[in-house]
């Protein structure tokens, strides 16, 4: 029997939704989930379709959404949510939210205006504390009050989960973080190594360096280039790629990943870099240098954050333009290096492979399925409910025949119903994306 799970999108690279942070992520946690199960649909909420996301158990739903971080964070749209979820005539047994700022506005919206009662899970990516923005005010405590809203909510790292929680025991009431401590549970991201069909054929062009991520300050790229500007000063033996945004320097080597093919491109363009370097400012877990590990690309990357957990030293680490500039002109000198680094760099990848990392994800979902309420054995309505179950009914056939609106709770008759061997088929949406 099949649960349903609605999951709620967390986007912010809007210009190419397929190179999205989170869409990379989900995709890749759905496609491990179903390598080890095979009970679960999932209904994603995406401004298009996504080609990665065409699997056969996953439906995406048309639903418009900001892409800029802070107005993506702050904005939602009751209204708009409400004809995505098409609650009357589709079931959800459980929500995960990639976006905790909005999960408590989602979980009001399901238990007050319709009659589905999903247990709530999720997954919180970054934390907007105040020291990680430039923004004059921050929706920490939303994103706070969501995480109290998941039965589980998954972090990238146990330096995220304890930073969580740090900034739970600072703002909310002793009962309340403890709270926080019981929810918030570490879900390492994983990587799918790259196909070898895919890669082999491309060496690694030594003195060619990657910047695979924003081109944004809260990723340490304005400090990046302030030392790649200082090092140009005094030798030019080196190439810059940045694989998401253009930057007008004279030593950027024009890329160019082919939008119909974008995975296979990106990591083709990738596999050519001799060393990469990670993302700094706030450092979160870094898809990104995770997709170069994978390929054999050494990276540099800042002191602290999640990079501990990643690295665990066997990666350069610097903590000041001059110690970044050090380790760079290092890569550069002493190409016989490269090997041991490149060898080192696969085995931190398969560490993290989904295949070892998919576990936590999957107990997640096993809870939450078995949190769900049941109908008991004395209500007089299920016998009739299980007739027109068993003879086809959908559930907007099931409401009409009964009667039933907002007002009488679904959820425990589709529970039950399920542990009886009966589905209840949903209707098609009319917001299904092609």
């Amino acid at each position: 029997m099949k649960y349903n799970v609605l999951v709620y999108p967390n986007i912010t690279f809007g210009r190419n939704i397929e190179a999205d942070s989170y869409v990379v992520a989900v995709a890749s946690m759905i496609r491990n989930l179903n390598a080890v199960r095979d009970d679960l649909r999932f209904t994603m909420l995406l401004p298009h379709a996504v080609d990665a996301l065409d699997m056969p158990n996953v439906e995406q739903i048309d639903y418009a959404l900001p892409t800029y971080p802070n107005t993506m964070r702050a904005h939602f749209d009751t209204r708009a949510f409400i004809d995505a979820i098409d609650w009357k005539r589709r079931s959800f047994d459980v929500v995960w939210s990639h976006l905790p700022e909005h999960t408590s506005a989602i979980r009001n919206v399901f238990l007050n205006t319709t009659n589905e009662k999903p247990v709530f899970v999720g997954y919180s990516h970054w934390l907007e504390i105040p020291e990680n923005t430039g923004y004059e005010a921050t929706l920490l405590m939303h994103n706070l009050a969501g995480v109290l809203d998941m039965h589980t909510c998954g972090v990238n790292s146990e330096w995220l989960r304890d930073l969580t929680i740090g900034y739970g025991d600072r703002y909310l009431s002793h009962e309340l973080a403890d709270a926080i401590r019981g929810i918030v549970k570490v879900q390492y991201i994983g990587i799918d190594m790259p196909d070898p069909a895919d890669v082999d054929d491309v060496e690694p062009e030594p003195g060619l360096i990657v910047w695979n991520h924003r081109c944004s300050a809260y990723t340490g790229f304005n400090d990046a280039v302030k030392a790649l500007d200082a090092l140009w000063a005094r030798r030019h033996d080196f190439r810059v790629m940045f694989t998401l945004d253009k930057v007008d320097r004279p030593y950027v080597e024009p890329t160019t990943i082919d939008p119909n093919d974008y995975r296979r491109s990106y990591m083709r363009t990738l596999a050519r870099a001799w060393f990469g370097l990670g993302r700094a400012g706030y450092a979160p877990w870094a898809v990104a240098v995770m997709d170069g590990l994978s390929l054999g690309v050494p990276y540099i990357v800042p002191e602290g954050g999640c990079y501990p957990e990643v690295v665990g030293g066997m990666m350069p680490v610097y903590d000041s333009k001059q110690a970044l500039i050090h380790h760079i002109e290092r890569m550069l000198d002493n190409p016989a290096a490269r090997p041991g680094m490149s060898t080192n760099a696969r085995n931190i990848a398969r560490r993290f492979t989904f295949a070892n990392r998919i576990g936590p994800y999957s107990d997640m979902f096993d809870d939450a399925i078995a949190a769900l309420p049941v109908v008991g054995e004395k209500s007089t309505s299920y016998p009739r409910i299980v007739e027109l179950a068993a003879n086809g009914a959908t559930k907007a056939d099931i409401m009409r025949v009964m009667g039933w609106g907002v007002g009488i709770p679904w959820t425990p008759y589709r529970t039950r119903l399920r542990a009886d061997g009966i589905d209840v088929a949903d209707q098609p949406t009319q917001l299904a994306l092609a």
